[in-house]
């Protein structure tokens, strides 16, 4: 199947493996890298069949954002559930899928926090179909501009992981209401700085640990390092320069989902 689209076709970018995973090649797990959102990933998919068989990243490929020109052109390797949670998600897939799949119960909590404009038009269109537990963590401007004139049905906790700039003011207004916990592992500069007015005690560490923002990694390294979740920072873009100085501690199943993983095959 993999032969019906080219390289080209997927990006124009050639990517390779960076040394720590070269160096753990061995280890590489298929559903990992499938979900990878860097977008030199499918290039390195397609381009190493050896190592990434078709049927072995089947599972991960709806949910990967950089999949999306393949998913367009291979649509039996569409899994549902996974698609419907992909933030690219294209008008003309998300068309393909509301007739081929959708059934309101199953879908309506994947589709309520896809950021994708296809899903975010449907939902301001349709706002019976909008979980608002859900919706509260759409990181779609759209959808953070309604959930402001919305505010009574606003879930305050999944807000507090909510990276846009909006949601993020919104959360300034009631700080009382943020979930620091969830806030914790908000990569927005600005909720990091928010985060900091809270006693040290209120920061979930654990949390932190799957900030991608790389001052929050710079300030856990510093303050906490013995409470890394290892997990979480595996796949932690901004923690490589960590990983790969400790290369002992790493979660070699959920590294092949860290974007970092890839450099530019020059």
């Amino acid at each position: 199947m993999a032969s019906s689209i080219t390289v080209a076709q997927v990006t124009s970018v050639s990517g390779k493996l960076c040394p720590l995973a070269e160096a753990h090649k061995s280890q590489l797990d298929l559903y990992y890298i499938s979900i990878n959102t860097n977008p030199m990933t499918m290039d390195y998919i397609l381009r190493n069949p050896k190592h990434c068989p078709m049927y072995g990243i089947m599972c991960g490929l709806s949910r990967n954002p950089g999949a999306i020109t393949f998913l367009e052109k291979n649509k039996s390797f569409i899994i549902p559930n996974h698609l419907f949670e992909n933030p690219n998600l294209s008008q003309a897939l998300f068309d393909f899928a509301m007739n081929e799949f959708y059934s309101n119960y199953y879908y309506k909590e994947l589709l309520s926090s896809n950021p994708s404009d296809a899903v975010v038009n449907y939902l301001l269109n349709n706002t019976d179909k909008i979980d608002w537990y859900y919706f509260s963590k759409n990181t779609n401007e759209k959808a953070v501009a309604f959930l402001k004139k919305n505010k009574a049905n606003i879930n305050w906790s999944c807000l507090s992981g909510n990276t846009r700039d909006g949601a993020i003011r919104l959360l300034k207004e009631r700080p009382e209401l943020i979930d620091v916990d969830q806030l914790s592992l908000n990569s927005n500069p600005q909720a990091f700085e928010l985060l900091l007015t809270f006693p040290d005690e209120c920061i979930n560490y654990n949390n932190l640990s799957g900030n991608t923002n790389p001052e929050a990694i710079a300030y856990l390294i510093k303050n906490k390092p013995e409470e890394i979740n290892w997990h979480l920072f595996s796949k932690n873009p901004a923690a490589m320069p960590y990983l790969e100085a400790h290369p002992e501690k790493v979660n070699f199943t959920v590294f092949w989902e860290n974007p970092a993983i890839f450099v530019i095959d020059e």
